[in-house]
């Protein structure tokens, strides 16, 4: 296999900040999944995160400035010192301009890779693999410099020193070794740690290597002698990532207890414990100037401190929820969403908030009810407020935990609500709270995923899907009339989403095949199936008139749809993985609930693609 230098002329991937025309409940330095690495680098703070989302942040304020859609799936991330490139692998080692976001160069790695480090100023980067071996490779052009036959466990750790000459390595085993990147002779054997060793880092010395250890502790070594210098054990849990600032004088450790803990290595005694993180760092930073530090990891934030005063820059931001459902008031006023444990509500014309109120569990869903007075919010149960003065109207309980999709009828009183942890639908009168009817195994073989009424009759379709089974591909849409309580169809297939159009003669499907499946209902028959998202598709809407019909998912795009032909007519990158939609009522723009917790107004253009008659 030999290397792929990319075109600079190349297609890049989809980025920048999208025709976003104002952002509701923005949530700064908030991101969409697990964050991976970060870095100070040209223009600001650059983070990575899982599935390949490259940002850049305004450090001082938390914003995002600009996004880089990368679609990589890779395990082991990097940024050069610099942060101008930045590097992934797993089968592959790839390299990107972290301001353009264009691929430099492919490398075929023959074994997976486990660990990744660049050289300080120079074109060389290691890989370390699952069978042991390490490989040093020249960027520049893809070729192989050097192959180490280290180890005969998975490499962890990789880390160069100050001027590039030696390569330290770490592995299952739990042993270290110091190479000579010019011979590939191992200079010397470091030894100690009892538990897995997550990561290296050389202070700028170049004499003094420290470790992290899931034996709870960092360990600073020298590396002329290859003895241990000092043991720093005030942690009391895996010690997972490390970073030093520009002169060594600091040096950032995380644990699996999502504390960072800052030490002074001139003393080696400790300077701060920072905690404000959700769930555990994966990747510290420093800037070059040492006086801010940055933490990411499993809560989908960024965290910053000024490392020696032991203050918090950053924001404090809830916990991340697993979805933000949106709700529009029928007269297209107030917006409503829920994301982790909190409720929101907007002014939609002016942004301004009217609610925010925070409850002890995830909330998965929202809905206003046909007439605007009641707003239903699903968490361990269903709760419906009044949306004027915001009392509590009633609680609906019945459905397993947690309520993650809700729906109101248009001709009836009726309120349904499904769980992402079970089969049965629950249908009860909104204005007196009373069950009317329960649906067991509404749809065979899955759990409830999304319900839609119809908007012209006592049809109520439900949504389901197999998560273990294909890959989530297993599940159904079924339509019940909840009159007669019979089963009316069923459409194969797992979906994750569904909307009728405005007659509730069409059906519109999500498939996790990334595939749109528009059924017409009266003939029994798939009227289409359109493709061009590049990940799974989340939502769907129809707009008002039923012309069009908008789309978005995984893949940070919007995109809209001739309903009747199925031509794509417009779409936009919105740099942000999108979980709910609505129309606007006069159809001339789209609301969007964001992955990150916030939620946006989409400007839909008159122009271009004729999208308004």
């Amino acid at each position: 296999m030999s290397a792929t230098i990319v075109p600079r002329s190349a297609t890049p991937p989809s980025s920048g900040s999208g025709p976003v025309g104002r952002v509701f409940g923005e949530r700064p330095f908030r991101t969409d999944a697990d964050v991976l690495a970060v870095a100070f680098g040209p223009g600001g703070l650059w983070s990575v995160e899982d599935g390949g989302g490259l940002r850049l942040w305004d450090a001082g304020s938390g914003r995002q400035l600009n996004w880089h859609a990368l679609q990589e799936e890779e395990t082991s991330w990097s940024f050069t010192t610099d942060g101008r490139l930045l590097a992934g692998a797993s089968l592959d080692l790839t390299l990107w301009d972290v301001t353009t976001g264009r691929r430099r160069i492919v490398i075929p790695q023959d074994t997976w890779v486990t660990a990744l480090a660049f050289a300080p100023g120079s074109e060389l980067a290691a890989t370390g693999h699952d069978d042991g071996i390490i490989c040093i490779w020249d960027t520049a052009d893809g070729r192989l410099a050097r192959r180490l036959r280290a180890y005969l466990r998975p490499v962890s750790a990789l880390a160069f020193s100050p001027d590039g000459k030696r390569l330290a390595s770490a592995s299952e085993d739990k042993l270290m070794f110091v190479w000579n990147v010019g011979s590939g002779e191992i200079e010397g054997l470091l030894g100690g740690h009892t538990d897995r060793i997550p990561a290296l880092v050389w202070h700028p010395d170049g004499r003094r290597l420290i470790s992290a250890g899931w034996d709870t502790t960092a360990r600073v070594w020298d590396t002329e002698t290859f003895e241990p210098i000092i043991l720093l054990n005030g942690h009391a849990s895996q010690v997972v990532t490390l970073a030093l600032d520009g002169d060594g004088g600091l040096l950032a450790c995380a644990d699996s207890a999502n504390t960072v803990r800052v030490w002074d290595l001139a003393t080696y005694e400790p300077l701060h414990v920072f905690d404000e993180a959700e769930a555990e760092v994966r990747c510290l930073a420093f800037s070059a100037d040492g006086t801010r530090l940055v933490a990411g990891g499993a809560d989908h934030s960024l965290h910053l401190w000024d490392p020696r005063q032991g203050r918090r820059l950053s924001p404090e931001s809830p916990a991340p929820g697993t979805v933000t459902s949106l709700a529009l008031s029928p007269d297209g006023k107030r917006l409503a969403s829920v994301h982790g444990p909190v409720l929101r509500s907007w002014d939609a014309g002016s942004g301004a908030m009217l609610l925010e109120c925070r409850g002890d569990a995830e909330l998965r869903a929202v809905a206003y009810s046909p007439d605007g007075r009641l707003l239903a919010i699903g968490g361990n149960a269903v709760e419906l407020r009044d949306t004027t003065s915001g009392e509590r109207h009633s609680l609906l309980t019945g459905p397993q935990p947690p309520v993650s999709a809700l729906a109101f009828a248009a001709t009836a009183p009726l309120i349904a609500a499904g769980s992402a942890a079970s089969a049965d639908v629950w249908i009860w009168d909104a204005q007196t709270g009373e069950p009317t009817l329960i649906i067991p195994d509404a749809v065979p073989g899955g759990v409830v995923q999304a319900l839609a009424f119809h908007p012209c009759r006592s049809s109520l379709a439900v949504a389901g899907c197999d998560w273990y089974e294909a890959g989530g591909s297993d599940g159904a849409v079924v339509t019940w009339d909840i009159l007669t309580r019979r089963r009316e169809a069923l459409l194969g297939g797992g979906a994750s989403g569904i909307a009728f159009d405005p007659t509730g003669r069409r059906l519109a499907v999500a498939g996790l095949d990334r595939a749109l499946r528009v059924w017409d209902l009266a003939e029994r028959r798939l009227a289409g199936e359109w493709t061009g998202h590049a990940d799974a598709v989340r939502c769907l809407a129809f707009s008002p008139d039923g012309r069009w019909l908008a789309s978005a998912g995984d893949d940070r795009t919007v995109r809209l749809w001739d309903a009747e032909s199925g031509r794509a007519v417009w779409n936009a990158s919105v740099g942000t993985q999108v979980t709910a939609l609505r129309f606007a009522p006069d159809g001339r723009s789209l609301f969007t609930g964001n992955a990150n917790g916030s939620c946006s107004l989409l400007p839909l253009p008159a122009s271009a693609g004729t999208v308004h008659r």
